[in-house]
């Protein structure tokens, strides 16, 4: 199951591409970070939103 939305999904992939582009590394942190790599979908966090 996926923890993000398909439009957070979207952002994720343009700041990948971006930083790709710039050749810089992009680091997560805070609770996006976290739902990453945690399986803890009770978890709510508004530090990623929608356009």
């Amino acid at each position: 199951m996926n923890v993000f939305r398909p439009d957070q999904i979207e952002d994720l992939r343009d700041l990948h591409r971006i930083c790709h582009e710039l050749r810089v590394e992009v680091v997560m942190i805070g609770a996006t970070a976290y739902r990453l790599f945690m399986d803890d979908l009770e978890r709510e966090t508004l530090d990623m939103t929608s356009r």
